[in-house]
């Protein structure tokens, strides 16, 4: 058998072994993480829901990538009735074709009538960071609160408005939870790693780091 049809016959079976590898992995994972929500007391879907799909559209991290490739699964939802958390798996698709790459992490949405907080981003602040801001990315820096400033990617629509938010008080205690990816909006928010999906033991982590930013945001 000449060279190239070995070795197209060895790729293609690495393929199949590797997609076969991918569907087991992810099979096993929705069955870890819907025994979790059965052993917590909450449900388990393995998409969102109408209602809960198009408070998430509204978010900037549910536009990234290409729409084709965008996909929620394994939710997990706790639901007060006052607030509601969803636990879920994100990925989405950038570029195409062999340059395709597939990002994938957790996320926590939350959400609360009684929230009230303004649209805003936040994250650690790189050093491509600073390198855009430079080239005129916007970032929202507090002369009075250099260490914060430092730390953060700050960002949103109204700056006004999220200055006022961010008063002493509220940038000192942001300061525990440096490593935090946080996107909000009115009466709810985001919080996630990018590109790390929790495994199942550290949902639970996970969602009491939710509630303690919870507390953060609707603090008087």
């Amino acid at each position: 058998m000449p060279f190239f049809a070995i070795f197209w016959l060895c790729a293609i079976a690495a393929g199949l072994a590797f997609v076969g590898y991918s569907l087991l992995a992810e099979k096993k994972r929705r069955e870890a993480m819907s025994e979790l929500a059965r052993g917590l007391g909450l449900s388990y879907s393995e998409t969102l829901d109408a209602r809960d799909q198009s408070r998430f559209q509204y978010f900037q991290l549910a536009s990234q990538g290409r729409s084709f490739g965008r996909r929620a699964s394994n939710v997990i939802v706790a639901d007060s009735g006052e607030l509601r958390m969803v636990l879920f798996d994100y990925q989405y698709k950038t570029s195409s074709g062999k340059n395709s790459h597939t990002h994938r992490q957790s996320v926590v949405m939350v959400a609360c009538p009684a929230l009230g907080v303004p649209e805003f981003a936040i994250s650690p602040e790189g050093f491509f960071d600073r390198i855009l801001a430079v080239f005129g990315s916007k970032d929202i820096d507090f002369d009075e609160d250099k260490t914060f400033s430092d730390r953060f990617l700050l960002q949103g629509p109204d700056e006004s408005r999220i200055r006022s938010f961010f008063d002493a008080a509220r940038r000192d205690a942001f300061a525990a939870h440096a490593d935090l990816h946080l996107q909000c909006r009115e009466n709810s928010f985001l919080f996630y790693r990018p590109r790390q999906r929790w495994d199942t033991a550290g949902v639970r982590s996970a969602m009491e780091k939710a509630f303690q930013i919870y507390q953060l945001l609707q603090r008087s």
